[in-house]
């Protein structure tokens, strides 16, 4: 990889050491003379900074009042620009990089030079949620997935792993602050879908944790899922569309059932 790039890496309430991406950065920079600068969004409420790291980490920014993905991305996308940079590369902490990933990326950027984003496939607990089929505003996750260029029509991707074209991201205004987490990578793909017809899916896979999958504590899924209520609202006012509240009322049910809880319903319900 040369310099052309700029990797950032969101991270929230995790240490550097403990942030699975960063230390799979750290051992795939060890492998070559020319690794992309890294830019380390901290979205804790503590700093997580530690200067053992003073070499490994080009750019540093701490944000305590947390504004989520959107607003990290959009703050690289700053400090991109500035640094005269042609791509921005997108984690969040908790991504498995594969080995290949950036060698890949580059024989994809060099195989499709028209094209201006790039994704791995992603998989969670063994199922592929990145890129997955898209349809009346609900991710399908599919069984396997295609690599090379796509049509952009019926898919969307999630966030990590996504590489995008600097100015390509300008132009699309960057990430939608009203959405600082979830929803984000939909509706960023939203925006990109209408200036583009196709993207790439670049051949490596790699492994990704989501909290929707792997929570088991009520409190923390109740009020992760009270954050995901608001989003799914403002994300149905942005795409003039009632299925994502449709959807919003399946996972409550769901959940409800999982935790043999009420408060989800009471939540989406009854809220004053």
């Amino acid at each position: 990889m040369n310099r052309r790039f700029l990797i950032v890496v969101v991270i929230y309430e995790c240490t550097l050491d403990d942030s699975i991406t960063f230390q799979r950065l750290l051992s795939l920079k060890q492998k070559t003379s020319l690794f992309p600068q890294i830019l380390i969004y901290d979205n804790s409420l503590t700093s997580q900074y530690s200067g053992k790291y003073l070499q490994s980490i080009a750019f540093y920014k701490h944000n305590p009042a947390n504004g989520g993905v959107a607003e990290a991305y959009n703050y690289a996308l700053y400090i991109g620009k500035g640094e005269q940079k042609e791509w921005l590369v997108l984690f969040d902490q908790d991504t498995n990089i594969s080995n290949d990933y950036f060698t890949e990326l580059e024989k994809s950027i060099q195989m499709y030079p028209e094209q201006k984003l790039f994704c791995p496939i992603v998989r969670s607990t063994n199922k592929i949620v990145s890129p997955a089929y898209y349809i009346a505003e609900k991710a399908i996750r599919l069984q396997n997935a295609k690599t090379g260029i796509l049509s952009c029509k019926y898919y969307s991707i999630i966030n990590s792993g996504l590489t995008i074209q600097l100015l390509e991201m300008e132009k699309l205004g960057g990430y939608d602050r009203d959405l600082p987490l979830d929803f984000s990578d939909h509706y960023f793909f939203i925006k990109y879908k209408k200036r583009n017809k196709h993207f790439v899916v670049i051949n490596c896979e790699n492994l990704h944790s989501l909290s929707a999958d792997t929570d088991e504590i009520f409190e923390v899924v109740y009020n992760r899922f009270k954050k995901f209520c608001v989003s799914s609202i403002i994300y149905s006012n942005k795409v003039h569309s009632g299925l994502p509240l449709v959807w919003l009322s399946t996972r409550a049910f769901k959940l409800t059932f999982k935790f043999l809880r009420i408060e989800f319903l009471k939540f989406i319900f009854v809220r004053k």
